[in-house]
């Protein structure tokens, strides 16, 4: 079931909201939120509608609302018009109905990994399957997949951490050339 999941890792801090204003619709309503969403499972058009969000830990903690994808990009403030599959991204989320606590409560953070009480996001069809399956295990296993690890981070342009090239905190990676901001080298 984790396949049909997007997994947020928590709201967008002002220094990544910085780093990919220019891909991103000036204007945003009050009802939505920048989330760094972790890899995608497919292919998700912007105007995707979702119907549940739960702590992934938690799936019977579940928050009925209707959310909807509208603006997608990257670390690179790439502008897309899906969120790719397999890839990390960043998104703006609207709420119709208000920001639910479960994602208000999210810490800011500035890169992937840096948050490890992840958001999980779903239809209703997959979160009652989540739920049936969640019954069958051990308490303290978790019914998601988490954590992937740093050798499947499709998003980084090198292919393992044992390089002292890669950036491998799960940080957001910076075009050469783009300006310091607030310290960040």
């Amino acid at each position: 079931m984790d396949e049909r999941v997007l997994v947020v890792e928590g709201r967008a801090s002002p220094d990544v909201l910085f780093h990919v204003q220019k891909a991103l619709p000036k204007e945003r309503p009050g009802n939505c939120e920048v989330l760094l969403v972790s890899f995608a499972y497919a292919d998700i058009p912007i105007g995707r509608t979702f119907d549940i969000a739960f702590p992934t830990r938690v799936p019977k903690s579940e928050t009925r609302t209707r959310f909807v994808i509208r603006a997608v990009t990257q670390q690179y403030a790439k502008p897309f018009d899906e969120i790719p599959h397999g890839w990390k991204t960043i998104c703006l989320v609207e709420f119709p109905e208000g920001i639910p606590g479960v994602i208000a409560s999210m810490p800011e953070v500035n890169g992937w990994h840096e948050n490890r009480q992840t958001v999980s996001l779903c239809d209703e069809e997959t979160w009652r399957l989540i739920v049936d399956r969640t019954a069958a295990l051990p308490l303290l296993e978790s019914p998601l997949r988490v954590d992937l690890g740093c050798s499947s981070r499709r998003w980084k342009t090198r292919t393992h951490c044992g390089s002292s090239e890669t950036d491998c905190d799960g940080s957001l990676a910076r075009p050469e050339g783009l300006p310091m901001h607030r310290g960040h080298p």
